[in-house]
């Protein structure tokens, strides 16, 4: 068996430490790092179950854009084409803008682990319909930047895990 020692891929602020265990003929096993300094062998459910599940799962995956069918939350959807996913939300993105304008568009556009391009390449869109953008770019982690700010002054130098 051989262990490899990296850091979880997701942009969260705790950069989890993991442990990735491969046995050759068996898919690689992610684990906590029990000696990382920040989360102590501990991964949120969110990474366990996706790195040593559904993220490994082909299956899992959608092929298709999917049309919700039946009440919100029922969880009843029906495959559609990419042609009628992408003109239904033209269609109900213009009229949006129309009767509102530009400005009532929240652009939130973190992508976590999708690199420059995946977070870049998104804002053309939204700068030409004229979106509002969160600063610094989600909730969650214009929130995260907040308790960083109140509890040591800034939140852009750092925090030393100890």
């Amino acid at each position: 068996m051989v262990e490899l020692r990296t850091t979880c891929p997701r942009d969260c602020y705790d950069a989890c430490g993991i442990v990735v265990s491969l046995l050759p003929g068996e898919r690689p096993r992610v684990r906590g790092d029990r000696d990382h300094p920040v989360s102590r062998g501990q991964l949120c459910k969110k990474c366990s179950l996706a790195y040593n599940g559904v993220f490994l799962d082909p299956t899992a995956r959608l092929a298709t854009p999917l049309r919700r069918c039946g009440p919100k939350g029922s969880g009843a959807f029906a495959p559609v084409s990419w042609d009628d996913a992408l003109g239904e939300v033209a269609e109900r993105l213009g009229a949006i803008l129309t009767a509102h304008g530009p400005e009532c568009v929240l652009n939130a556009h973190y992508t976590g682990t999708f690199a420059m391009i995946g977070y870049h390449f998104p804002l053309r869109f939204f700068n030409r319909i004229g979106a509002t953008e969160v600063d610094p770019d989600t909730i969650c982690n214009k929130a995260g930047h907040a308790a960083l700010e109140y509890m040591y002054g800034t939140s852009l130098d750092g925090v030393r895990p100890p």
